[in-house]
């Protein structure tokens, strides 16, 4: 084929005149557009100058915003009102916990308990293989479930099981939990056998136990003794939610006031045999009453607002508290039952008992 490109000739003042002339245009001139002699890039040119002029905005952009920023965490805000470099926490909005916990309607956001939940599951969450809860939620002005929901999204790989004193609430929502794909056990927390069957109808080998029950301090107090040392996985945790009104409950039980036995066993996990009998023991200063013998396995006790975590020691860990220095060898066969018999502090230890 012949390529041509007819041109008018050039008249007065530069207006076109009447005359065409035609232009052979080689071949190797012509481009995919079929404009003749014009290069292809000189298309281009347009549009990559658009780019390298968008590039180098963006990049003044970016510079002008850093270094004001810079200027105003130097100049213009104090020291103490600014956030670590690293920090050690996200704030509730940016953490998965937080966001699967709002639509679900817990109370577990209201409470504030996203951080602590966030801290120690964030980057565990698709590990756990099995989560215990008391608590369906019965006696919740929302409904039973809640809690539910958000253990079914929060740990998509767990077996789930939940405990309720409201026989007849669970049975009401059976449809409901099965939907959920989660178990449910009924009973008094606070009886010791019912916890004990609780663990056998399970299967125990929890990673994680939740308290979120009725909150009383025998509930409790029964509970942690039973659940953490047969029911838990070592390494696990136990969290304890509600512990802010273990003060206010009127339930028979003044002399097991939650926060009170926490208190002993950080003291007794922080100053070991410093707070007792021993070689380290002080000789001059202030003496630890203790009240509640400390229960053995319990690695750390970590508090935030009205909860605590207690992490479990693992099989192969012989320091700290699990090295079990501080325990009542009566309450290694622990058998109390219900509320009634737990009307009277532990007796104060004697003498230390090392375990095994």
């Amino acid at each position: 084929r012949t390529w041509v490109r007819k041109e008018l000739a050039g008249g007065p003042d530069g207006i076109p005149g009447p005359d065409e002339k035609t232009v052979h245009v080689p071949p190797m001139s012509r481009n995919h557009l079929g404009f003749g002699s014009v290069p292809a890039s000189c298309f281009l040119r347009p549009f990559v100058s658009m780019l390298q002029i968008s590039m180098f905005a963006y990049l003044f952009v970016f510079v002008v915003v850093q270094c004001g920023a810079q200027g105003a965490l130097k100049d213009d805000v104090p020291l103490q009102y600014r956030n670590s470099s690293t920090l050690f926490y996200r704030s509730r909005e940016d953490t998965a916990f937080y966001n699967m916990a709002l639509p679900t309607g817990t109370d577990k956001v209201d409470h504030n308990y996203d951080y602590i939940y966030s801290k120690y599951l964030g980057t565990r969450r698709r590990l756990i293989r099995k989560v215990f809860e008391i608590g369906l939620g019965c006696s919740r002005h929302y409904g039973p479930g809640a809690s539910a929901k958000l253990w079914r999204k929060y740990f998509p790989k767990a077996e789930v099981w939940f405990a309720d004193f409201n026989d007849k609430c669970v049975e009401k929502y059976t449809e409901t939990t099965h939907k959920l794909g989660i178990h449910v056990v009924t009973g008094d927390q606070s009886d010791t056998p019912t916890l004990h069957r609780w663990i056998d109808e399970s299967g125990g080998n929890f990673d994680i136990i939740i308290d979120d029950g009725g909150h009383s301090n025998m509930q409790q107090f029964n509970s942690f003794m039973v659940l953490f040392q047969h029911a838990l996985m070592p390494g696990g945790i136990y969290v304890l939610e509600d512990i802010a009104i273990s003060r206010t409950w009127v339930d028979g039980d003044d002399k097991h006031v939650t926060i009170e036995w926490i208190k002993d066993w950080i003291e007794m996990i922080v100053m070991g045999d410093a707070s007792g009998k021993g070689e380290s023991a002080p000789r001059d200063g202030f003496e630890f009453k203790q009240t509640f013998a400390f229960p053995p396995n319990i690695k750390s006790i970590d508090c935030t607002s009205g909860c605590c975590v207690f992490t479990k020691c693992h099989i192969n860990d012989l320091k700290g508290g699990c090295q079990n220095r501080f325990v009542d060898a009566a309450l290694l066969s622990y058998q109390s039952t219900g509320t009634g018999l737990l009307k009277h502090p532990y007796p104060r230890r004697k003498v230390p008992v090392t375990g095994a």
